[in-house]
């Protein structure tokens, strides 16, 4: 494989710094883009560019190419003159292509912009091609705008019929417009004469044509598939690294100086060259039957115990009946061949799927790629590495139960749930929680503290606690809201006393109704610095869609301050979607051996609960722990709950109810 780089990546880097770059990273060649001026790395005069050849020439490193910025719309003569130096210049270089674009440039969606010329297009570049003969050099058309499909390149190859001229694979853009890599190969393959490597994902924006760029590996575009598929065609050409964070403004958060792009660029070799799951460039699963059922493809590969592997599968999903129609699975096993668990991959990106995992004592590994139901995918190569393992993400959680004492004014209430506090976050704390409208609860309550502010007694207490404490309190109040309107809010204060979330209640009781309280009509989800929550209230929980809305959104806890205790709703709203959920509530009522207020795990289990008053049920939770649950859905095995939920849900069928 002959590796090169553009020097967009590094367009104020001179030729010593390219070469010492070449030498490090083991690049091949360089693809040189020319200036604003046309120039090459600055120079422009004959002997200029004759000193630099020898540059180049002594250091063993080939200029592969020039790029130019020219892009041709329609038959313009300037072009001509102006390609001819370029081709000079290629020729003094060695340089054996140079690089044009045809068609608009255009990353969004814009069906105003005027139609290129195609007979003017054809004209042009055959009057570059014979001006490009004299100087034995390539013209190379990328595959980019109107003109990045290899369906539309193989007929303007036709039309234009010159032996020079030459096509630059971006792999990116023929894939933006729908194109296969076998399709784009089939039609132009004997033409390639250089491929662009780079990778991103479908934005699934309407908007935007463009995918967004990403760092090599972190996209969905099928690099080690399209790789695969050169090397079994006899390319013979340069593989070169374009990086384009000059006019990607997705990229500037990468660090971006040249030696950090071309080892990212070695490290995607290197890991490809290292995959374990080498198989064919592309599968395609095609299950377009009538009644289709199952359908699927699998392929296996030895894994050490004790090591962690991160497992990434670029796909092109055509046509489906479901949600959850396409699907990928891995199956790990024991040295004894026995089934220990399965997990399915994850939608990581559009376009592609993936899961991190940890061998314990397993030392196989089966992939498994497929479509349950009716449908046509194309999975492309999988990528297998070692990856550094999953840090603990331990959160210390405590749900206070407060029994109500209707006799104490509010101010001695206030202190009570202040003292609880207090308890609960003596030895360190990441998360304190508190009973629906908990302030609420004695007979004589200020006026203003009936519906109160964010900025009333009791909030502004709670601020005060968990900037004290340094942690995060989440509860419930009646709110006068800024427009007036009367909530029943839930609230979620962060280490410094910060709002760092807040719900309204959904799910509004009759009684709630009678006293002028507005129902929300968002299910919004919170980050924190340990991970994501949703937050629920009350009769919110007694419905399962509330807390599915959450966990869709990526929630990993449920917060639900209470009044009501149904425990066996609580822990199937655990259970259906495999999250922790905290509970506090307001009376002590058990249910089943089950005090009200409590922690209960993924699985379904009560990890800690309580109902005396002033205690609080507490646990250390790890949100990176895998919980299982042996034989859910997959057989003979251990499955992981929200895994499973996640990707066996019928959510095709909801507007059918």
């Amino acid at each position: 494989m002959k590796r090169a780089f553009s020097t967009v990546a590094c367009m104020d880097a001179d030729a010593p710094q390219i070469i010492e770059a070449c030498y490090k990273y083991q690049m091949d060649g360089v693809e040189i883009r020319l200036d604003k001026d046309n120039s090459v790395l600055g120079k422009q005069s004959k002997e200029e560019l004759e000193e630099l050849a020898k540059v180049f020439r002594l250091a063993g490193i080939t200029v592969v190419d020039l790029g130019s910025s020219i892009c041709i719309k329609e038959y313009n003569e300037k072009h001509t003159l102006t390609m001819q130096r370029i081709l000079e210049c290629a020729e003094q270089l060695d340089a054996k292509g140079i690089r044009v674009f045809l068609g608009n440039f255009s990353s969004k969606v814009n069906p105003n912009l005027p139609k290129p010329d195609y007979e003017g297009i054809v004209r042009q570049l055959k009057e570059l091609c014979t001006v490009a003969n004299v100087y034995n050099t390539e013209v190379w058309v990328e595959t980019h705008n109107e003109f990045a499909t290899g369906k539309v390149l193989k007929q303007l190859i036709s039309d234009v019929d010159c032996h020079n001229l030459k096509i630059i694979w971006d792999i990116m853009h023929p894939i933006e417009d729908g194109e296969g890599i076998k399709e784009t190969w089939g039609y132009i393959g004997d033409r390639i004469a250089h491929v662009h490597i780079k990778d991103g994902f479908d934005r699934k924006d309407p908007v935007w044509h463009d995918y967004q760029y990403t760092c090599l590996g972190e996209g969905a575009l099928p690099i080690g598939s399209i790789i695969k598929l050169l090397e079994n065609e006899g390319y013979q050409g340069y593989y070169s690294l374009e990086w384009e964070a000059a006019w990607r403004g997705e990229l500037a958060g990468y660090e971006n100086s040249l030696d950090w792009v071309l080892k990212q660029y070695t490290d995607y070799l290197e890991a490809y060259q290292k995959n374990q799951l080498k198989v064919t460039a592309e599968t395609i699963i095609d299950n377009r039957v009538q009644n289709a059922c199952l359908k699927k493809y699998g392929v296996s590969t030895v894994i050490e115990p004790g090591k962690t592997y991160h497992l990434t599968v670029p796909y092109q999903e055509y046509v489906t009946n479901s949600y959850n129609t396409v699907y990928g699975m891995i199956t790990l096993y024991t040295p004894g061949g026995i089934m220990t668990r399965r997990i399915y991959l994850e939608q990581e990106l559009c376009g592609r799927k993936g899961i991190t995992f940890t061998a314990v004592d397993e030392n196989e590994l089966k992939l498994e790629l497929g479509l349950k139901g009716f449908g046509k995918a194309v999975f492309y190569q999988p990528l297998l590495q070692e990856c550094p393992r999953k840090p603990e993400r331990k959160v210390r959680v405590a749900s206070v139960f407060i029994k109500v004492k209707k006799e104490l004014s509010y101010g001695e209430h206030l202190r009570q749930i202040e003292d609880g506090i207090d308890r609960a976050a003596k030895d360190g704390v990441d998360l304190v929680g508190l009973a629906e409208n908990l302030n609420t609860r004695v007979q004589v309550i200020p006026e203003e503290e009936i519906f109160g502010t964010l900025d009333g007694m009791y909030c502004s207490m709670l601020k005060r606690k968990a900037k004290e404490h340094q942690c995060y309190i989440f509860c419930s109040f009646n709110e006068l809201d800024e427009e007036g309107v009367r909530r029943n809010t839930a609230v979620l204060f962060g280490r410094n006393g910060e709002i760092a979330g807040k719900y309204y209640k959904t799910h509004i009781a009759m009684s709630e109704y009678e006293r002028g309280i507005v129902p929300g009509d968002v299910y919004p989800v919170f980050d924190t610095d340990f991970g994501r929550v949703g937050l629920l209230i009350c009769w919110d929980a007694y419905f399962p869609g509330p807390a599915r809305a959450m966990v869709q959104q990526g929630a990993e806890m449920l917060l639900i301050p209470t009044a009501g205790n149904p425990t066996y709703r609580h822990i199937a709203r655990a259970k259906e979607h495999g999250v922790y959920t905290i509970v506090s509530c307001v009376y002590g009522t058990s249910d089943s051996g089950i005090a009200c207020t409590k922690i209960i795990d993924p699985c379904g289990e009560i990890l800690a609960h309580t109902k005396e008053d002033g205690q609080a049920a507490k646990a250390v939770i790890d949100l990176n722990e895998e919980k299982h649950i042996y034989w859910l859905s997959v057989g003979a095995a251990d499955a992981i709950p929200a895994n499973i939920y996640r990707h066996e849900v019928r959510d095709d069928l909801k507007d059918m109810f």
